[in-house]
């Protein structure tokens, strides 16, 4: 039982393809999740945790760990923690209902307003002065979104009016 986060699969996992680039980086940190993953399964571990800033690795938080609900049934799966101001509030809360119907309810989305490195908020765009404004804008329009209802919100991350996802988190 227990918590098992990972700062970087790159740096701490074996890969299949290591010392490769672009897209083969990627391949190996799948392949490193799902590896991991399948081992906590084995091991009794209830939880799986990533984060990765974004200047690292190019594949999101929630793409990884859509490789790692297909190969788990009981794990319970999160971002801890997603420097959620650096992503967009629509494609976060599709992304994260699909992962948290893909999954079977076992995803959390864990968040942040991050400011440690920099680096991640200037290749975003974003700046680091206005993360926790940021963050709080994303998040408001995220839960809008995972209601189900239609949603007219105008802040400084989103700007819809009647706007629905298919798909709502449980």
């Amino acid at each position: 039982q227990g918590c098992v986060s990972s700062q970087s699969l790159l740096e701490s996992s074996p890969s299949r393809t290591a010392g490769k680039r672009n897209g083969s980086a990627v391949e190996a940190s799948t392949w490193s999740i799902v590896s991991r993953v399948t081992t906590l399964r084995r091991s009794g571990r209830s939880q799986y945790r990533i984060r990765q800033p974004c200047t690292q690795v190019t594949v999101w938080q929630v793409v990884l760990l859509s490789a790692a609900a297909a190969v788990t049934s009981r794990i319970g799966l999160g971002t801890g923690v997603m420097l959620a101001a650096l992503r967009g509030a629509a494609p976060l809360a599709k992304q994260t209902a699909t992962l948290q119907w893909f999954s079977n309810g076992r995803f959390r989305l864990g968040v942040g307003t991050g400011g440690e490195y920099p680096k991640e908020f200037e290749a975003s765009g974003v700046p680091l002065a206005d993360r926790g404004r940021r963050l709080d804008d994303t998040l408001e329009a995220v839960r809008a979104l995972w209601s189900g209802d239609p949603v007219s919100l105008h802040n400084s991350v989103i700007d819809v009016d009647g706007a629905t996802l298919d798909l709502v988190p449980s």
